[in-house]
């Protein structure tokens, strides 16, 4: 499958943001294309393989996620029919190993994504049962189909319809727009390919995608933690807390 990371940033600053997470990805896979949505328009670094320009901003900056909803649809779109498969990242992320494995989930799934951190964060309009819960977006693989764009519109109309609801978070849309979607086959990333080490996570084999935001405690330190031991381990900020309980596995 011909697949690609799309990375949706609003601003220049964001752009900036970006650059170290698709470096690292380059790193490990250097023939996957990644590309920057975005409506800055100027100091855009080079790292990228291309640069869509979207449209102005609808909304004020305390409803940001409108607006990348929205920029997520207008990305989809447009490479449609260039891509099989998008794999979306957070400016904030970082890669520390080959995706290839990854992507291949595309070809059974029309979208792999993981359990959101905190389960219900926002309102919901759908009945929806809690053992659905929400789902991150920092890291989210889609397939190019049909049902996936179905989705993606009503992902954004149910925000636009109901911001009283949802307010500045775009993961209460987004899970009643799956939970409507009867036709979407989803699939849940376990945490090692979407490692949000801020909060905490368990972990077992090796981590390809951590996702946080530190000033002292950048994601690549993170990385070279966290993958420094293999088996079962629990990690937090800091360090890994809970080793294997049976030798020291090293990657």
């Amino acid at each position: 499958m011909k697949s690609a990371v799309v990375y949706i940033a609003g601003g220049q600053s964001y752009c900036q943001d970006a650059e170290n997470s698709c470096i690292s990805v380059k790193a490990w896979n250097p023939d996957l294309p990644c590309i920057l949505a975005t409506d800055a328009i100027a100091n855009i670094p080079p790292v990228y393989d291309r640069v869509i320009k979207m449209p102005n901003r609808k909304y004020p900056e305390d409803k940001w996620y409108i607006d990348s909803t929205r920029y997520c649809n207008e990305a989809f779109n447009m490479l449609y029919d260039d891509y099989d498969s998008l794999l979306f990242l957070d400016t904030d992320t970082y890669c520390d190993d080959s995706l290839d494995d990854m992507l291949r989930l595309a070809e059974r799934f029309d979208i792999a994504v993981s359990h959101g951190v905190s389960r219900h964060t926002t309102g919901r309009v759908a009945d929806i049962p809690d053992a659905f819960p929400e789902h991150e977006i920092g890291v989210m693989l889609v397939q190019t189909n049909e049902h996936v764009r179905n989705l993606f519109k009503d992902w954004l109309d149910m925000y636009e319809s109901h911001i009283d609801v949802y307010g500045n978070n775009d993961q209460g849309p987004l899970r009643d727009a799956i939970w409507m979607n009867k036709l979407i086959n989803m699939y849940v990333l376990p945490e090692e390919f979407h490692a949000r080490w801020g909060f905490g996570v368990c972990v077992v084999s090796r981590v390809k995608i951590l996702h946080s935001r530190s000033p002292v405690y950048p994601n690549w330190q993170a990385a070279k933690q966290i993958n420094a031991a293999g088996g079962r381990r629990l990690f937090r900020p800091g360090g890994i807390m809970w080793r294997p309980v049976i030798g020291e596995e090293k990657y």
